[in-house]
């Protein structure tokens, strides 16, 4: 060891937020703590606070000329922009909506059922709707087209309580549902 022994630091809590009096900035109560600390520790809130140390923490701080910051609004970035519609959607022709059986494992399966997109409806309260009826999991997943379906788990495509609930309560017409079975398309309701 040497004959220097380190000296602990000492660390300035703030009354308010109970945080060192550096970290009070990150603080909701931000007001609250400055006004706290230039009440009880008026040197320390100088040397933080003063017109000198703000000048010199600015000092710090690098501002891009005009140019630069016109170079880089133009430069493509590596992500597109989003870009958000706002107003109602147009309406798109009523399409069928297809209800399929697909088998997952030996004795699983799951019912998916596209079309309903097309029908400005909420797909997870229909979803959800689904889920109640048929007693069973259900979710809003994206196809590779870009469209959404339903995915039911289990065989339901053969229950009429479940394609009902599209008919009466979300208004699907019931001469626009049908069941594929394999290359086959048939009405699910007649």
């Amino acid at each position: 060891m040497s004959s220097a022994q380190a000296v602990p630091v000492e660390v300035l809590y703030c009354g308010v937020c109970s945080m060192p009096v550096e970290y009070c900035e990150y603080d909701p109560r931000f007001n609250e703590c400055r006004k706290w600390l230039q009440a009880e520790h008026p040197d320390v809130f100088a040397a933080m606070y003063s017109d000198e140390a703000l000048a010199e923490a600015a000092g710090e701080l690098k501002v891009s000329d005009g140019a630069a910051a016109e170079e880089a609004k133009e430069a493509p970035t590596s992500k597109p922009a989003r870009v958000v519609i706002t107003g109602k959607k147009k309406k798109v022709a009523e399409a069928d909506v297809l209800v399929k059986v697909q088998q997952r494992n030996k004795r699983k399966f799951v019912t998916h059922i596209e079309g309903l997109d097309t029908y400005d409806l909420k797909l997870k309260a229909v979803a959800k709707e689904l889920g109640r009826k048929c007693s069973c999991g259900s979710s809003v997943s994206a196809l590779a087209t870009g469209a959404h379906e339903i995915i039911v788990q289990g065989s339901v495509h053969d229950n009429p309580d479940m394609l009902m609930v599209l008919v009466e309560k979300f208004g699907v017409p019931k001469e626009r549902i049908f069941i594929v079975d394999g290359a086959r398309k048939k009405p699910a309701l007649s």
